[in-house]
């Protein structure tokens, strides 16, 4: 349970770096993307403690040392560290870390990123509705590729039954998994916060059970069905939508 939870996590973080990745141009989203990367590095660094060091890549730290000093030299800030042999070196802040700060997860890193990279984005979107909505579905859209519960109806006939749904993919690849198995599937088209009013005397709903239901339209099928609270319909209604669309589009 614990692995397929790390599993589910490990995916909506990508799909949604993917999403992001989307939502922008390429010389936009490569200098948001460094200047996140340097934001998520681990801890803060003060003169005098200890850090590890590597002189090649992050994933080979190990070597003890003491940070020295910090300078700036022109547009570049350097950092003098001091080896247990008593050699001074400089080098960048990407080679450093704080002594026993443990390394990211896949999942955590890009977790980290992503949020560091959403809120770069939201600076720039104008606009505290602009920014306010931005935010929301970029919550929904992490939230339906983790899934959750959501009541399925059979139309046609006054059934329903519970399903477990969630989100693989992104863009036009994206596709909608129900079930315990893996061929109740579709490709993902778009959601609606309206359903047919029919539904409501078909399947007897109360006005409430009514105000939770949508619609999820699939490649060659069209699903109702029906949300906990009012609130999750929304974030399902908007997180399949920003999924298919891109998060910086404007919500329909």
């Amino acid at each position: 349970m614990v692995q397929a939870k790390a599993a589910l996590n490990a995916e909506a973080a990508h799909a949604t770096h993917a999403l992001l990745k989307a939502s922008v141009g390429s010389s936009v989203y490569q200098a948001a993307v460094e200047e996140s990367r340097r934001e998520s590095l681990d801890g803060h660094l003060a003169i005098g403690e200890h850090v590890e060091y590597t002189a090649s890549d992050r994933s080979a730290m190990g070597t003890r040392a003491m940070l020295h000093a910090i300078s700036t030299v022109g547009n570049d800030t350097v950092y003098i560290i001091r080896l247990p042999d008593g050699t001074e070196v400089k080098t960048v802040r990407a080679r450093l870390r704080p002594v026993g700060a443990g390394g990211h997860s896949a999942a955590g890193e890009m977790s980290v990123l992503n949020r560091n990279l959403s809120m770069r984005l939201i600076k720039g979107a104008g606009g505290e509705d602009r920014k306010a909505a931005l935010e929301s579905r970029l919550a929904a859209a992490g939230m339906v590729v983790r899934g959750g519960a959501l009541v399925k109806f059979v139309l046609g006939r006054r059934q329903r039954h519970e399903r477990f749904f969630r989100v693989e993919g992104t863009g036009m690849a994206a596709k909608l998994i129900w079930g315990t198995s893996r061929d109740k599937s579709g490709r993902l088209l778009k959601a609606s916060g309206v359903v047919a009013p029919t539904i409501r005397k078909e399947q007897r709903l109360s006005e409430d059970e009514f105000g939770r239901c949508f619609q999820v339209v699939l490649d060659g099928k069209v699903l109702a069905v029906m949300a906990p609270t009012k609130q999750e319909k929304l974030m399902w209604v908007n997180g399949l939508n920003a999924i298919v669309e891109g998060l910086l589009q404007p919500p329909s």
